[in-house]
């Protein structure tokens, strides 16, 4: 049995892969589309990003990769010296890497959709300017050097 952590590497910029392999035969590879824009940002050896890095979220790439790691120990520690499936290394893999069960290496990863977060965002600006009317309407900055009609 074999799981590793690996850069596939493209013309400008590089992936993380995962590749986990139990026998010849049993063989599960898929994309974690976490983007390293330098090669020299990887350690090879202990398979996680270099810190600090020109990589923007390096430790939430690096605290991703060791969650799923961990999620693997367990499974394997569970199992004992059962046969261990693609399916379930699967079903952790899309847990972590936030794939909702669809095939892992086809889709990206939401931890960085920007068009997800986005509705959220607005929301909350919007509530806190709400409130920020609100509050300001009735309790005058200290820097405004204004006076309320109550202080007069």
């Amino acid at each position: 049995m074999k799981a590793k952590f690996y850069l596939r590497k493209g013309s400008e910029k590089s992936t993380i892969q995962f590749e986990f392999r139990n026998g010849k035969n049993s063989r599960f590879r898929a994309s974690t589309n976490f983007v390293i824009n330098s090669d020299n940002d990887w350690e090879s050896n202990k398979q996680k990003m270099k810190l600090p890095s020109s990589t923007v979220n390096a430790k939430l790439i690096n605290s991703k990769l060791s969650e799923f790691d961990n999620l693997l120990n367990d499974l394997l520690y569970r199992e004992n010296d059962k046969y261990i499936g693609n399916d379930s290394v699967r079903e952790i893999f899309s847990k972590v890497f936030d794939v909702n069960g669809k095939p892992a290496s086809k889709f990206k990863n939401e931890c960085f959709n920007v068009a997800s977060v986005e509705g959220k965002l607005s929301e909350d600006f919007i509530t806190y300017y709400e409130w920020f009317l609100v509050f300001y309407s009735k309790n005058n900055s200290p820097y405004s050097k204004k006076y309320s009609l109550k202080e007069l």
